[in-house]
């Protein structure tokens, strides 16, 4: 039929329709685009938090990303800090977000916020064998709560100005090869649920989004067709709990946010023998240098532990100021020795606290002993 016979209103509904198809075409091609970028890479003047559980508060993992920063990027003038705490989750942060958002977090006016959260958010008690029917609905909230929840923390962290990367959380080892701790099957699929969610976040408030967790359970299952032993949380060594990374699991971590930043061009890997930093050979890293940097990830972990317990304060409603945290202390010693036991946690926290400001000051001086021990400028093996 000749358009030109067709009546005037169906003429018009046929390129309405049309107008449709290509805006939606349109709309497509530039969501692809979107996540086909790159994940914005750290530059001279940025202040980054690493906000997670106590996967992050351990400090491997970003202390590899600060240690090819340093050796990559030496012109570049930026701080790393660690704010991870044990335990922690998305719905724990928001009881107390005056305390874990503002004061702990966005106090240090962050240029960038890193949030790795999840291994909590699960529930990892919903997932004893044979509770899956029983608890179906109880997982299904807690994943309904992880997104909101998430959702509400990138809203605050946001309007601060901060420019935020989510991290899907690491694997959870669901292994036969090793008996102890017992497994408890669907936990890993539901850190990838997470991760689903997480990506869908992302495209909605339009953050960066790195897929951690895929790229460390692919990197597990290929290594445990070679060896079936092999487990990226520790190797089924003594200490595995199926949920901490292993020194190769934060390897991993790093590897990808770097590469997904367009810093090295292989995809995520294990390292290669004698390697500690992604993109780089062990003779590239010294051992002053790399002593220097574990000293000052060991403190930055020590540095956590007065602000976990100021934190849980906080979640209580009580006082988390240095006077609060030190009468609360103080409390639980005198309660606990009465039993006729000891306390070394807090005998620990309380020499923490006492020698806080000078821990910190040698924080922040091993950073810049650790710049001034670079060896000249070197591109990163790609």
């Amino acid at each position: 039929m000749n358009c030109s016979a067709l009546h005037p209103t169906r003429l018009l509904l046929r390129y309405f329709c049309r107008i449709q198809v290509l805006v939606w075409l349109l709309l497509m091609l530039t969501q692809a685009a979107a996540r086909s970028e790159k994940v914005r890479p750290f530059q001279s003047g940025d202040r980054i938090c690493f906000l997670g559980d106590s996967i992050t508060k351990g400090g491997s993992y970003h202390q590899l990303i600060e240690l090819f920063y340093a050796l990559r990027f030496p012109e570049r003038s930026i701080e790393f800090l660690n704010c991870g705490i044990g335990g922690d989750r998305a719905s724990h942060i928001l009881t107390a977000p005056q305390f874990r958002i503002e004061s702990d977090v966005l106090s240090h006016r962050p240029t960038v916020v890193t949030v790795m959260l999840g291994m909590n958010d699960v529930e990892r008690r919903l997932y004893e064998p044979g509770s899956e029917e029983r608890n179906a609905p109880l997982r299904a909230n807690a994943l309904k709560t992880y997104r909101s929840c998430i959702q509400t923390l990138v809203e605050r962290l946001q309007r601060s100005g901060a420019h935020v990367i989510l991290l899907s959380p690491s694997v959870y080892e669901e292994s036969l090869s090793f008996s102890k701790p017992a497994v408890q099957p669907g936990i890993n699929a539901a850190l990838a649920a997470c991760a689903r969610v997480l990506q869908e976040l992302s495209d909605e408030m339009h953050t960066d989004f790195v897929d951690v967790h895929a790229v460390m359970d692919a990197l597990n299952q290929k290594k445990k067709k070679q060896n079936p032993s092999f487990s990226i949380t520790g190797d089924a060594q003594s200490w595995n709990d199926r949920v901490h990374p292993g020194p190769t699991g934060h390897f991993v971590i790093a590897h990808a946010l770097l590469s997904a930043q367009g810093c090295l061009s292989t995809p995520p890997e294990l390292p290669l023998p004698g390697q500690r930093v992604p993109g780089f050979v062990a003779a590239e890293v010294s051992a002053s240098l790399w002593t220097l940097s574990d000293e000052r990830r060991r403190l930055g972990e020590e540095l956590r532990e007065p602000v976990s317990f100021r934190y849980a304060m906080a979640k209580e409603g009580l006082d988390p100021t240095d006077a609060g945290l030190l009468k609360w202390l103080k409390q639980k010693q005198t309660s606990i020795v009465a039993t006729g036991r000891n306390a070394p946690w807090v005998d620990r926290a309380l020499a923490i606290l006492g020698k806080e400001r000078e821990l910190k000051e040698r924080h922040r001086n091993l950073a810049l002993e650790l710049r001034q021990r670079l060896p000249p400028a070197q591109p990163a093996k790609k």
